[in-house]
């Protein structure tokens, strides 16, 4: 009988230990945890048994400690606080209303400028928000606050709406060429980003992440042709209702592929 390891099995130092322990009790003299042996055997059959068995035995203790990495993977995953439902929304597109009710509050062009500060405001308490309820702040957002303090900074500092409305466009362009970029050297970050909650495989992230990549083009390019022949009104309209309304349309067409991939634990998980 090979003895009990008792806590060496619950982690994956305990089962290194608990592997050694198995080959030495089979007859095998290591002198150290690297399968150095100290001995050699005369008869070829029996040593060839003997090596498969160490082979077999080392196979069988990676798998457990994988499987146990793995565990402590998705542990650290869901034990991150979530946002959902309206809250979510708020964070995502709360300073866009803000930006918006300002707007209507006082229009014409110092509404712009009053628009563009108080948005400035509303992306800085959604940052801490952020930081307060989940611990970090993603590294879009990030990308987002950095890019309204530049461009409503210039709007308000010049004196010219151009730089707010050119915003969406920075952003949009940004995100477009990364993804570009990334599907050049070999990485999606499309996956990295929600693979946790969608189980595709690499053909289906890079369909993903290419027509992610079209949108961003072409969100772009959209909001350029209308900040340009349009009115500021009909901006920052398309700029709330339009941008949104897009992105939802987008995200809808996609789900009939990503519900097929839905990982069974998450679904077993809203059965309960």
């Amino acid at each position: 009988m090979i003895p009990d390891n008792g806590d060496k099995l619950t982690n994956p130092e305990g089962k290194k230990v608990a592997i050694f322990q198995k080959l030495q009790h089979k007859g095998y003299s290591f002198l150290a945890p690297t399968g150095a042996f100290t001995g050699g055997y005369l008869a070829t059959g029996q040593a060839l048994r003997q090596a498969k068995d160490v082979i077999t035995i080392c196979i069988e203790g990676t798998k457990h400690i994988m499987a146990d990495k793995k565990a402590t993977a998705d542990r650290v995953a869901d034990a991150k606080p979530k946002l959902t439902g309206w809250r979510k929304f708020m964070l995502d597109f709360g300073p866009l209303l803000v930006f918006f009710i300002t707007f209507r509050l006082r229009p014409g062009e110092e509404g712009v400028f009053l628009a563009t500060g108080t948005f400035m405001v509303a992306i800085l308490i959604a940052a801490i928000y952020s930081k307060m309820k989940l611990g970090h702040v993603s590294t879009m957002h990030k990308f987002t606050f950095l890019v309204v303090m530049v461009m409503g900074g210039l709007t308000l500092y010049l004196q010219d709406e151009t730089f707010v409305k050119m915003k969406l466009t920075v952003i949009n362009g940004f995100f477009a060429l990364a993804l570009l970029i990334g599907m050049m050297r070999g990485q999606l970050y499309i996956k990295m980003i929600m693979e946790l909650a969608f189980d595709l495989p690499d053909t289906a992230w890079r369909t993903l992440t290419r027509n992610y990549a079209i949108f961003f083009v072409a969100i772009a390019l959209l909001n350029e042709f209308i900040w340009r022949t349009q009115s500021t009104e009909f901006w920052v309209n398309f700029k709330t209702f339009g941008y949104m309304g897009i992105n939802f349309v987008f995200i809808l067409a996609h789900m009939p592929m990503l519900m097929k991939h839905i990982p069974e634990e998450m679904l077993e998980e809203d059965k309960d």
